[in-house]
């Protein structure tokens, strides 16, 4: 056998098949040859494929990817050839060439392999010839030196792009589209080097057979057709990424020991390469949502531009170019509508508004000395949808004689909870005339209370349809336009350059529509403070939970390192990482102690969950590294936004400033006020401990907080809105009531622990690591609630809801496996 073409496949069955078809029309007695083909676990149906189309080719199918150099050898201990031919599947040969590349093999010798000019499909030559690598040239590369517009003098020379493409000559590495080597060569060189997975493993043989005296020639005169990187275009970009700067430094290792700072550097970029390529790999964008998964990308791209458009129409309200009545009406009637159209984007819509709202008034009408909020309308509208469609439905049952349609809230395992809810908040509204509350405080107190009646109207919106991979769409567009805003904000409002056009109207935007607070703290930063962020803490312990859950699978069931899982990790789950790096920004320039406190309790409870479950050191390891990331990733955005040279900065962010919120809880104002709250409360507590006094119960207490003080004096306040959230429930509702409402609280957390616990039995990792942050979302509202109230707020209760429906399905979904199974 004169010639034996090995061609190594992954997934590019149409390519190959072309391939293979050009080889068999190539075929000459004068030229007895024979095809080997090793495929990489492709997914395409490429072996079916060519036992059909090729029964004569000879067939390698490995189980797994076992890379380039392993499947080249592979094909070279079967083959029977004098001569190795390895030939990419995106190429297409032809006999002329083919023999002129055996026949310079015959009649030289000295060389060792023998190359021919490629050609793309219109012709035109590709340039295929590369010199040896240097150190200082991989190090150009690494840093991306080799994108500048003229290349450095190594990069230039490695590229060697003086090369003359149309003469016959003596070469050091070209490219391995199509390699004709002598298998006398490769018995005194050695086979190709398995620890290169893919890229350098042909330049590491051509280094070595060179080393062995042997010549390497590119032969102008014989050409091939190549379509190039079609096996590379298929894998992710940062996979691809990895492996450039993993077979780099083994090259370096190898034929560069002594140059200790290329090898170092080389080392650096294996372990970051994900990092490195990350924000290149966003320009590929975001996957779809696949079968079983639990994110739909049409639902976030749909949602994250409606609030886009609603937040301009804010502006544009706030800034006087539209009537705020008119803005109003419009969104409060299309809500309706769409709410009668379809439960789930009325819901939707309900809920989104949480996300970005905070208080409620990115639109309202002020009249008659009471304004009237836009989350107010949307949930009358949202609500009398729901009313018309029950309605027709019980009316057309009476017709029909069929029974009378239930609520699905009535199969709810937590109703009675819902009812006992309800109960309570009757309670509150009564509790306040027979206490002679003022009727006003009492309505404006309870009126929030009231976004429980939302449970209906959710259950039937989210319990219909396919629930998980909407939602979570919707929560992370919602938390995503929310954390853009506060980091626009945080930029805006820290740097002095910008001139009072653009801050005062930003300023009052913000402060007027309820969204949350800007102020300037002792250390020259600003606050970011928006009331939903309670939604990105939510998301953010959600992430933690499905990190865990993630190096639980990797390093515990498949026992994979922790580096590797770490760099699958980055590799994988990119956007997800992304995401919580923006969300510990976010969440870092609130300067919510609050928030902070919750974080580090919902991490904690992850973590006792994870020794409880007898969790590997290996995979808390992995957690761990990932978690400090995110959170050095966040406070390094920070400074990066900080430090903004356009316009004129007031300074960079600072560690110092976060020090400083933590230190300061007894000196600092606000803080202060509410240490001052709370002897007052605990004192009305003691003299009703029971009953409450029902909503719209007020106090009155020596406040330093600069918001109510005069100068340097403190004043007298009164107040219905307390800061310890608890406290207020107590002092309103009475033991009875708080005691009902925790021993909801811990009914779902338990029920959530439980559906995660038994989803992780399955071995169903997504789904557990979704209950579980579910969990630890609730028990971070529910550490927050001690010194913020959330609870007693549409804000902690909308959260409640969703978290109860999404446990639910997925004990939904469990049940349904297990029948199944």
């Amino acid at each position: 056998m004169k010639l034996s073409i090995i061609i190594i496949s992954w997934n590019v069955a149409a390519q190959l098949e072309r391939c293979l078809a050009s080889v068999s029309a190539a075929k000459k007695p004068s030229l007895p040859l024979e095809v080997i083909v090793v495929d990489n676990a492709s997914s395409d149906g490429t072996p079916d494929m060519i036992r059909a189309r090729f029964p004569k080719t000879a067939l390698i199918v490995n189980s797994d990817n076992k890379g380039f150099a392993v499947a080249c050898n592979q094909g070279i201990r079967i083959a029977r050839g004098e001569y190795m031919c390895f030939l990419n599947p995106d190429t297409e040969v032809n006999t002329e060439a083919l023999q002129k590349l055996v026949a310079y093999l015959d009649t030289n010798a000295d060389v060792g392999i023998v190359a021919p000019r490629l050609r793309n499909d219109d012709g035109s030559i590709q340039k295929s010839i590369r010199r040896f690598p240097t150190p200082l040239a991989l190090l150009e590369i690494f840093f991306k030196l080799d994108r500048l517009p003229i290349p450095l003098a190594a990069t230039r020379n490695y590229m060697a792009t003086d090369f003359d493409y149309l003469l016959t000559q003596e070469v050091e590495q070209p490219m391995g589209a199509c390699l004709v080597v002598r298998k006398k060569t490769l018995d005194t060189a050695g086979l190709f080097d398995e620890r290169f997975f893919i890229w350098f493993e042909e330049v590491d043989l051509c280094k070595r057979i060179k080393e062995s005296g042997y010549k390497i020639v590119y032969l102008a005169d014989a050409s091939i057709i190549h379509q190039r990187a079609q096996s590379f275009s298929k894998q992710d970009l940062l996979i691809r990424q990895r492996n450039f700067y993993t077979s780099a430094r083994r090259y370096l290792d190898k034929h560069y020991p002594a140059d200790r700072i290329a090898r170092a550097a080389s080392s650096i970029f294996e372990s970051y390469t994900a990092l490195i390529s990350f924000f290149i790999s966003l320009r590929a964008g975001i996957p779809q949502k696949r079968e079983g998964a639990f994110f739909d990308m049409s639902v976030f791209a749909c949602a994250f531009l409606a609030i886009g458009a609603i937040e301009f129409i804010s502006i544009l309200v706030y800034s006087d170019f539209i009537p705020p009545i008119g803005a109003f009406l419009m969104v409060s009637a299309a809500a309706a509508g769409l709410a009668l159209w379809r439960p789930d984007i009325g819901a939707g819509i309900l809920l989104a508004e949480l996300i970005i709202g905070s208080k409620g008034y990115l639109f309202s009408i002020d009249s008659w000395d009471w304004r009237f909020p836009i989350r107010m309308a949307l949930f009358s509208a949202v609500l009398f949808a729901w009313g018309v469609r029950f309605t027709r439905d019980v009316i057309v049952a009476v017709k029909d004689k069929q029974p009378i349609p239930v609520p699905l809230i009535a199969r709810s395992r937590f109703l009675w909870w819902y009812v006992a809810m309800g109960g309570i908040v009757a309670y509150g509204f009564i509790a306040a005339g027979i206490f002679g509350n003022p009727f006003s405080n009492s309505i404006n107190d309870g009126n929030a209370w009231l976004f429980f009646l939302a449970a209906p109207v959710l259950y039937e919106a989210f319990r219909t349809r396919d629930t998980l991979p909407f939602v979570v769409a919707l929560i992370a567009a919602g938390v995503g336009a929310q954390t853009i805003k506060v980091l626009l904000t945080f930029y805006v409002m820290g740097h002095e350059g910008f001139t009072n056009v653009i801050l005062t109207p930003w300023y009052h935007w913000i402060r007027n529509t309820g969204v949350g607070e800007i102020t300037s703290l002792p250390s020259m930063m600003t606050r970011v403070f928006f009331q939903s962020q309670i939604f990105a803490l939510a998301v953010f312990a959600g992430i933690g939970a499905f990190t865990l859950m993630y190096f639980i699978r990797r390093c515990d069931v498949r026992r994979e390192t922790v580096r590797a899982a770490i760099v699958h990790g980055l590799v994988k789950y990119r956007w997800m990482i992304f995401f919580q790096s923006v969300l510990c920004a976010s969440l870092i320039v609130s300067f919510s102690r609050s928030l902070w406190i919750a974080a580090v309790a919902s991490v904690a409870t992850l973590l006792f969950w994870a020794v409880l479950h007898g969790v590997s050191r290996k995979a808390l390891s992995g957690l761990f590294v990932m978690m400090t990331a995110c959170a050095a990733s966040g406070f390094l955005l920070l400074v990066v936004i900080s430090g903004i040279p356009f316009p004129a900065t007031s300074g960079f962010f600072d560690i110092r400033s976060v020090q400083q919120r933590v230190s300061d809880v007894d000196d600092e104002a606000a803080a202060a006020s509410r240490w001052q709250l709370l002897p007052v409360l605990i004192n009305a507590i003691r003299q009703n401990p029971i009953s409450g006094y029902g909503f719209g119960k007020t106090v009155t207490y020596e406040s330093n907080d600069p918001r109510i003080a005069r100068g340097d004096t403190s004043a007298r306040y009164t107040t219905f809105a307390f800061e310890w959230g608890y406290l207020d429930i107590w002092i309103k509702l009475g033991i009875v009531g708080i005691a009902l409402y925790l021993s909801f609280l811990a009914a779902m957390i338990l029920y959530g622990f439980s559906v995660s616990k038994q989803l992780k039995i399955q071995k169903r990792f997504s789904e557990s690591a979704l209950a579980l942050g579910i969990v630890l979302g609730i028990i971070a509202l529910v550490v927050t609630h001690i010194f913020t109230p959330y609870l007693n707020h549409p804000l902690g209760i909308g959260i409640i809801m969703i978290a109860g429906i999404m446990l639910e399905r997925l004990a939904e979904q469990k049940q349904a496996r297990l029948i199944a199974d």
